[in-house]
């Protein structure tokens, strides 16, 4: 993905809008049974699971900008691996509605920070940390395009199958 080094927050904004539109437009109009599936976009991920995951990292992007911009402390987190794996077993069990609304109630949260933001506090990094602006960037619309290839093959897949 093609992103710059440096964004206004409304462009930021826009970015967020158009990754999550485009990661929704692929899985509209799937059945629960199909959104709830594994295998799914991932051979232990359902379409729901994906969701789910997204939702997390975009909780924490929003949870640590919001800490680092009040100059606080933030813990780097290192084994994406073994906290995917928690989020999963956090995730996996709840109904399809609750990690959709989830989903959706983060949506407007982004945007509430983002456009709060100067382009100077968005984009100054803090001592060694980088700026507030990879962390949003990266568990947003980056991770979104990271995702979107394994679940457009998944729903290419379903179409086939038909």
């Amino acid at each position: 993905m093609d992103t710059p080094n440096r964004m206004t927050p409304k462009q930021l904004w826009t970015r967020i809008q158009k990754g999550r539109a485009a990661y929704d437009a692929v899985y509209a109009g799937l059945s629960e049974k199909q959104m709830t599936r594994r295998p799914g976009p991932q051979k232990d991920w359902s379409v729901k699971d994906q969701i789910a995951h997204l939702t997390w990292w975009e909780n924490y992007a929003l949870e640590r900008s919001t800490l680092m911009l009040a100059g606080e402390e933030t813990v780097k987190l290192k084994d994406f691996d073994a906290i995917n794996a928690q989020v999963f077993a956090m995730n996996k069990d709840l109904a399809l509605e609750d990690v959709l609304a989830a989903w959706r109630s983060n949506l407007p949260r982004l945007g509430a920070l983002c456009l709060s933001l100067t382009e100077t506090t968005l984009n100054v990094t803090r001592g060694k940390r980088r700026a507030p602006y990879w962390l949003l960037v990266t568990d947003s619309f980056e991770h979104y395009a990271e995702h979107q290839p394994d679940l457009e093959r998944y729903v290419n897949s379903l179409k086939k199958s038909k």
